[in-house]
């Protein structure tokens, strides 16, 4: 990634710090994955602006030019635009490097036998089943709004739907048009989609993955999530354009499902069209800042 990074060709040349943090950047020598972020200036590129901005305006993922560009391997849990959240940030790319200078960077960090894993933030009990799944900010978040009451959490194990399980014809149609069958995030588009319809649900009232499969975006009721850049958005949509949020967590082609339900109570400031996320955040958790 950072051969494509220094080469500089596309969205990759937006990028303008790239830093590791967590056990694998104190040096363990046993690690789960490798927590890195990415800080990026789309204005270098015009075309990747141009992408990044129609994917914004259409509700999915705009980050996608740039991993698409790098190409992280599943090994790299790999974050976008939140160095603020992250403590101990280990410097390994900055405008300007070429590929020696970041690889000495990363050869600088030396093994310590007696590195374990990072110290944790408090974590709210109803997220410790999927503690090893989320990342730092996004525990800082979850739990924030669970401990002041802003929102309602269940951790569901989903059933696996295979593409030819699909009964629905429409479901269907939508699911084949929208992802390879084989990608994580259509598994948990099914599985995700599969739940609620089991529900009751009608196909229009759902957004899976930022998609619309029962036409035009009215009358939402539901959010099938799984990209974990999207959960800084629950503030901004619980209680205004969704009532629920099922987020599955992490993905992968052959690890069981799990998902978070995720719901604002009547009571919830998140009706608010006054309440600032960022300004909680920095009120009742400073320890991101």
């Amino acid at each position: 990634m950072l051969e494509r990074i220094c080469d500089g060709e596309g969205a990759a040349k937006c990028v303008t710090a790239f830093c590791a943090f967590g056990s694998w950047s104190r040096g363990a020598l046993e690690v789960g994955d490798v927590d890195l972020d990415i800080e990026y200036d789309r204005s270098r590129d015009p075309e990747t602006a141009r992408q990044m901005l129609d994917l914004l305006v259409a509700g999915r993922d705009w980050n996608s030019p740039l991993r698409k560009a790098l190409k992280p391997r599943r090994v790299l849990q790999v974050l976008y635009e939140e160095i603020a959240h992250i403590t101990e940030p280990v410097l390994i790319y900055q405008d300007g490097d070429d590929l020696e200078a970041a690889l000495a960077r990363v050869n600088a960090i030396n093994a310590d036998p007696a590195t374990a894993r990072a110290e944790r933030d408090p974590v709210h009990p109803v997220l410790e089943p999927v503690i090893d799944a989320l990342s730092r900010p996004s525990l800082i978040l979850l739990g924030e709004l669970l401990t002041h009451g802003h929102i309602g959490v269940s951790v569901l194990d989903l059933r696996d739907v295979a593409l030819s399980d699909v009964e629905d014809p429409e479901f269907h149609k939508f699911l084949v048009d929208a992802w390879a069958e084989s990608s994580p995030r259509a598994r948990a588009a099914r599985a995700g989609g599969a739940f609620l319809l089991g529900r009751g649900l009608e196909l229009s009232r759902l957004e899976i993955l930022g998609r619309h499969p029962g036409g035009p975006a009215d009358g939402l009721t539901w959010a099938v999530e799984a990209r974990e850049g999207k959960l800084k958005n629950l503030a901004r949509d619980l209680g205004h354009r969704f009532e629920s949020w099922l987020y599955v967590v992490r993905p992968e082609r052959k690890q069981p499902l799990r998902a978070l339900e995720i719901t604002a109570p009547a009571t919830s400031v998140l009706h608010d069209e006054d309440f600032e996320m960022n300004a909680s955040l920095l009120k009742h958790a400073p320890h991101i800042q």
